[in-house]
């Protein structure tokens, strides 16, 4: 799954200037990894991003789903953000549905 392309996608779609989305890989059971989302909009811009998302030209299997993406908390400077990310959504993954 490139990440890059996912979040590249994303920040496209909602037009955003600045560091919105931060994808990154957590393990799964059953696929082996997915893609989890952390990112910093309202409730109305990602239902618009989703939205864009699912007519868009990625291929299916690279569209995170709306229970893949969850509200960011503020990243550190020293540490990468999508390792933070799957940090997070790994601690959360009962939150995250599969």
């Amino acid at each position: 799954m490139p990440h890059i392309k996912v979040e590249e996608k994303l920040h496209e779609l909602a037009a955003a200037t600045e560091q919105t989305f931060v994808v990154a890989a957590v393990p799964d059971d059953k696929k082996g990894g997915r893609l989890v989302v952390s990112h910093k909009l309202a409730l109305a811009a990602l239902t618009s991003v989703l939205e864009k998302l699912a007519a868009s030209d990625l291929p299916n299997l690279w569209k995170p789903r709306a229970e893949q993406f969850f509200k960011s908390i503020p990243f550190p400077g020293w540490a990468p953000a999508n390792s933070i990310c799957g940090e997070c959504a790994r601690g959360r993954k009962r939150w995250i549905k599969r």
